[in-house]
């Protein structure tokens, strides 16, 4: 076995502007779309219990890849091949940005266990879903409003060109 006396880390090269429009229009906006309507439908059962239960586990998936574009899980430069988009693609200068929303951007004290909860409980078949049956009620209000604070202040901060290819009505 032959060991490397030393170890190169490249740089993850961000997506360009043109990635990351295209993200925006399409991708980013249909999630930020579900996420909305489907939070807005949570807890007022409409379509029976089944239907119900879907449509809260899909706004909880969609929770889960908004607090992962927020709040990446490990830095984004550090990690070569990561090719998720980020805030930080599109705001990179956090000194720039609001003191409200560069508040917003620091991990709040329930993201870790929140996350852990949506991973185990929906996002792995993990035997960590048994201990999730004890408390198995979601009150996620707290963190939807966290969310959708980080769309709003998002979105505002996005230089007018780049706002306008936010697509409101992508499904």
């Amino acid at each position: 076995m032959v060991l490397c006396s030393h170890m190169h880390t490249a740089q993850r090269t961000p997506p360009t502007q043109s990635k990351l429009d295209q993200m925006l229009r399409k991708h980013l906006s249909f999630e930020i779309n579900r996420f909305r309507a489907a939070a807005a439908m949570w807890n007022k059962p409409k379509c029976g219990l089944v239907v119900d239960a879907m449509i809260r586990e899909s706004c909880l998936l969609h929770t889960r890849l908004l607090l992962d574009f927020f709040y990446p899980r490990v830095d984004p430069s550090k990690k070569r091949k990561y090719e998720d988009v980020f805030v930080t693609d599109y705001l990179p200068d956090k000194t720039q940005l609001c003191k409200e929303f560069q508040d917003l951007l620091a991990n709040p004290p329930w993201l870790r266990d929140f996350r852990n909860r949506l991973d185990w409980q929906l996002a792995h078949l993990t035997t960590k879903r048994i201990d999730c049956e004890k408390n198995p009620a979601w009150q996620p209000q707290k963190q939807f409003k966290h969310i959708e604070l980080l769309i709003s202040e998002f979105l505002s901060a996005l230089p007018e060109k780049t706002r306008t290819l936010f697509n409101p009505r992508q499904k």
